[in-house]
């Protein structure tokens, strides 16, 4: 994650633009001035909006192509604009409840600020995402005032600091003068557009596998989407290898990429079946074991080539014996050092030797019949795994190493792709794309009908009152200013604890 100094590289940028634009501004002989006003651009400090009329045709077209399904459409958004309502001051209520009964818990709702708790490397999805629902949400207005024959006077975007937008301008005197519900059907539209939006995207996340089918093939290992550059084994495994398996655990998907791993971590030292012959004819060792970088080594250089085992003799697996028969006197002499009188040590080709189809534990695990068998154990410290990743279509790789380091230091998909233009990275772009519009479509479709001011809640609940107290003014005024400061301090509040949270070390 980049640090926060992004941001204020961010700001100096928006000083220099509003500097610009100021001097531009001020300066008699430029034509500034008018080339915003005619290309519908306005720029103030850590601001940009620009609309336009261009898109108001379509949107009378849309709105009017098929009255009777839009009636029913808008109907629908209706309905839920009401319900959501109710829903998202539930949420807050117990959000608010949950900050103080459990402060410690990580609170949904959360500011979305790069640099602090989104990696920068996201925020192209955020934006896009973000682009993508505002600007759905508000032709949803537009679409259902044509609709309603309210005239669109404009629609736009903008840029606040760093988060993108959207906008709508109707025309206030013909939105005044027509029926509430009506009204109500309009202020409703654009979050029941994010909610169908959301709704799509879902389908697509869960329609993803087969949709790529035809590029992409599932179910038949992961494929390496992006290694860390500051790991060793970004050297060994590029981008675009095909893994089927870790020691003896194959992998199909990722999921079991993340299980395997995270058995392996939990096990303990797991030993390779081989025979003694073998271990005689091949091993290397030096007479004693030295510290080679930290590590305990036998071979005075181990290497991926060679690697330094362990092994317990046969008295040893005699006296295991001898405990199992609840020799109990046998307890006193099980320390260590009384232990590693039967262990032995021999620096073997590494590959070859864990190439066994068998693991063990210990020397009795291994059921070759007809030839003495011993188990051999890679020596490692506490936290180092030797760990064989096994590969389609090429040489499986030895790592040596942390499995954190492989956990958080290489990104896989189950998505393989097919034929040479299926671009690796493709299927995690889209999935990405369809979390981010879920998550913040979702958020716009809540947080929009909360009854607070400037807010879809504020005019909903305006209207609301206008159809269930037609003829009493003074109590419609009375409750929907006390209705608007409760939403308001609850939406308030509950963004100030999330901003704190954000920040408290």
């Amino acid at each position: 994650m980049i640090p926060i100094n992004g941001l204020f590289i961010i700001a100096g940028v928006w000083l220099v633009i509003a500097t610009l634009d100021f001097l531009f501004k001020r300066s008699r002989k430029s034509s500034y001035a008018e080339w915003l006003n005619n290309n519908g651009l306005s720029i103030s400090l850590a601001h940009i909006r620009w609309h336009t009329t261009m898109f108001n045709r379509y949107f009378i077209k849309i709105g009017h192509s098929k009255p009777k399904f839009f009636l029913i459409w808008f109907y629908l958004g209706a309905l839920f604009g009401c319900v959501t309502m109710v829903v998202s001051v539930v949420i807050l209520c117990a959000m608010l409840y949950k900050s103080f009964t459990h402060p410690d818990q990580e609170q949904i709702l959360q500011p979305v600020m790069p640099g602090m708790n989104m990696p920068w490397n996201q925020v192209v999805y955020y934006m896009f995402t973000l682009i993508v629902a505002g600007g759905f949400h508000e032709i949803g207005h537009a679409v259902a005032s044509a609709r309603e024959n309210v005239r669109v006077n404009s629609f736009g975007v903008f840029i606040l600091f760093i988060y993108p937008g959207a906008f709508v301008e109707l025309h206030t005197d013909q939105l005044e003068i027509i029926q509430p519900i009506r009204r109500l059907r309009i202020f409703t539209a654009g979050v029941w557009h994010n909610f169908v939006l959301a709704m799509f995207a879902i389908c697509c996340s869960y329609t993803l596998p087969y949709m790529l089918w035809p590029l992409y093939q599932l179910n038949n290992g992961i494929v390496v989407t992006w290694t860390n550059k500051q790991y060793s084994i970004h050297q060994t495994l590029p981008v675009g290898d095909v893994i089927t398996g870790i020691n003896l655990c194959p992998i199909k998907t990722s999921s079991d990429w993340y299980e395997c791993l995270q058995n392996l971590e939990k096990s303990g030292a797991e030993g390779y079946c081989n025979t003694k012959t073998y271990v005689k004819m091949h091993n290397t060792s030096l007479p004693t074991v030295i510290t080679n970088m930290g590590e305990p080594d036998c071979c005075n250089d181990t290497t991926s080539y060679r690697f330094c085992f362990t092994y317990h003799t046969t008295k040893y697996t005699s006296l295991i014996k001898n405990l199992k028969k609840n020799r109990f006197n046998e307890l006193v002499r099980t320390s260590n050092e009384y232990i590693s009188k039967f262990t032995e040590h021999a620096c073997l080709p590494a590959r070859h030797t864990i190439q066994s189809k068998q693991t063990c534990k210990l020397n009795n695990d291994c059921t070759e019949l007809y030839q003495p068998m011993l188990c051999m154990k890679p020596l490692t410290s506490n936290f180092t795994k030797v760990i064989q990743i096994k590969r389609k279509n090429s040489q499986d790789i030895l790592f040596v190493g942390n499995v954190n380091e492989l956990l958080y230091s290489v990104a896989v998909s189950n998505y393989i792709p097919r034929y040479f233009f299926s671009l690796v990275n493709f299927p995690h772009h889209l999935n990405s794309l369809c979390m981010y519009l879920i998550s913040i479509s979702s958020a716009l479709a809540i947080l929009n009908m909360v009854p607070c001011f400037c807010l879809d809640g504020h005019q909903t609940l305006l209207i609301l009152l206008e159809i269930y107290f037609p003829t009493s003014p003074k109590l419609r005024s009375t409750l929907g200013t006390v209705i608007l400061m409760f939403g308001s301090l609850l939406l308030i509040t509950n963004i100030a604890i999330a901003c704190y949270s954000l920040v408290r070390p």
